[in-house]
């Protein structure tokens, strides 16, 4: 079983349970945008959405952010802001 957590179109938390026969068919793959479906389910209070299916999406990264995802880019210019430890 695996949690996961994403951010949607304006900007809200959504909290994903992805149970192992439906991770197992659709991985998450790391940082991206994702198409999600699933069945929303509220225990305590809480939304959640169980996700029968999940298929990441191709985007067109941001240049002015993407320093800050790929650290082999910002190495060596003084001018790219630096991360954090």
């Amino acid at each position: 079983m695996c949690f996961g957590t994403f951010l949607d179109r304006k900007g809200n938390w959504l909290d994903t349970v992805h149970f192992p026969p439906t991770l197992k068919k659709y991985p998450l793959e790391g940082k991206g945008v994702y198409r999600l479906i699933g069945n929303v389910v509220e225990e305590f209070n809480f939304l959640t959405i169980e996700v029968i299916k999940s298929e990441r999406k191709h985007y067109r990264s941001d240049t002015k952010t993407s320093v800050f995802y790929n650290r082999k880019e910002g190495k060596g210019n003084k001018d790219t802001p630096t991360l954090l430890r």
